[in-house]
């Protein structure tokens, strides 16, 4: 292990699942620089070495690429870790999404074709991409000031409103008071004009003044769902309520593209007897996409939002509270049957027990929502080498000025099961 400190000239040869920079050290050594662009010339300071890989902090952009801009918010000058492509052209920052999906399902998904099938879909942003986010986790620090990490750090970075989230949450995290807690999540209702604060330690959180009608509610982090600690929000025409302790997109915009992606994807396959909907959170594509289906099933391990499905789908759906690894897939899948499956996991994808209970399913046609670039490379990789094909493929934009990417792939069954009608 070389000292760090060592400082050197380098080309950035492109952007990397992660957001930073790579390029090459003079030794041949591959290294990661954050806040980057594909094609600069930079000078950096080598933070961390390994034997096959560095990290290194940007000194000076000596050769500038022609997509980078000032970046619009004056924490990122202050070290905010919250938005880690400022300093990338927004209609770029779509490109460089594509881009490094296209690199991961090449290199670690080993997929030919990916680039001829992927294509970009839309992002929730207007073109500042600014006040688009409704829900945040915050930092406090010890004064009760909420804010975000600086870059590498556990210092929370404090400096002003932070221009990417709703108005409200902004005045919210500048003003608000947060005694006693570590982390605070704020969550914002647009359609009922509602905002709730969960924290460690509600006691101590002292809120700004509201905006004309708008509500607020401060409730433990803990907090059971529906009353205050939930709100109703429209998504694709449909009603659901979403509990502060339910995972629920970045904003409602993001959910609206969600479904719009995945209804379309699926819109040429008829509807479907049977509609899975895995990790199905509070309901989001069951409730929206799969609401035609004839039998609706729903698997979700988060009690709060398994509370919210089963509000949000009625008696008709079923709803099971299990671990993906653990749910024994219902006979409800029998060969004759049309079934379709969406699956929505966590960062590190399906992996082999999510892929497992997919299969389980026998669906005729799976849409799989990835928010990491490696994990869908290689959930795809797995997907395929049992029997599925890869039909459809598309970036979404829900994090603007992140380099957090969405991607929406379908898969289809090679060989179609053969659908007789139910009664033979």
């Amino acid at each position: 292990n070389k000292m760090t400190g060592q400082r050197e000239d380098i080309t950035i040869d492109r952007l990397v699942a992660g957001g930073d920079g790579m390029g090459r050290l003079a030794d041949g050594r591959v290294v990661f620089v954050p806040g980057t662009l594909s094609g600069e010339k930079v000078t950096v300071e080598l933070v961390q070495q390994k034997r096959d890989m560095a990290r290194g902090h940007l000194i000076s952009v000596n050769s500038a690429s022609a997509d980078r801009v000032e970046a619009p918010c004056p924490r990122v000058a202050a070290g905010c870790g919250g938005c880690d492509w400022q300093h990338l052209r927004v209609d770029a920052q779509h490109r460089a999404k594509r881009e490094v999906v296209v690199d991961a399902f090449t290199r670690i998904g080993k997929l030919a074709d990916v680039d001829a099938i992927l294509r970009f879909g839309g992002s929730v942003g207007d073109e500042q991409s600014m006040g688009w986010r409704t829900t945040v986790r915050a930092a406090v620090n010890r004064n009760g000031r909420a804010g975000f990490y600086r870059i590498g750090t556990h210092d929370v970075c404090t400096t002003g409103p932070c221009p990417v989230t709703h108005p409200v949450i902004a005045n919210i995290l500048d003003a608000g008071q947060f005694v006693g807690s570590d982390e605070v999540l704020i969550r914002v209702g647009l359609t009922a004009q509602h905002v709730i604060v969960a924290a460690d330690q509600p006691a101590g959180v002292k809120l700004p003044a509201m905006p004309k009608g708008w509500t607020a509610a401060i409730v433990a982090k803990v907090a059971k769902a529906g009353g205050a600690s939930s709100f109703t929000e429209h998504i694709a025409g449909v009603e659901l309520r979403v509990s502060v302790g339910s995972f629920f997109q970045s904003c409602p915009a993001a959910a609206e593209l969600l479904v719009a992606t995945v209804s379309e994807m699926l819109a040429d396959q008829g509807e479907p007897d049977v509609f899975v909907d895995l990790y199905g959170g509070i309901g989001l594509f069951a409730a929206t996409v799969g609401k035609s289906a004839k039998e609706v099933v729903v698997v979700e391990s988060s009690p709060s939002a398994i509370d919210d499905a089963r509000w949000n789908l009625g008696e008709g759906a079923v709803v099971h509270r299990s671990q993906i690894e653990e749910w024994e897939a219902p006979r409800l899948v029998r060969r004759s049957r049309l079934t379709h499956v969406v699956a929505d996991p966590a960062r590190t994808g399906l992996g082999r027990e999510g892929v497992a209970a997919v299969l389980a399913c026998q669906p005729d046609a799976l849409v799989l929502v990835s928010c990491d670039a490696a994990a869908g490379a290689r959930d795809a990789r797995m997907l395929i080498d049992n029997g599925y094909e890869l039909r459809d493929a598309v970036v979404l934009d829900l994090f603007p000025h992140t380099s957090h990417v969405e991607i929406v792939t379908r898969f289809e069954l090679k060989t179609p099961k053969v659908h007789a009608s139910l009664n033979t």
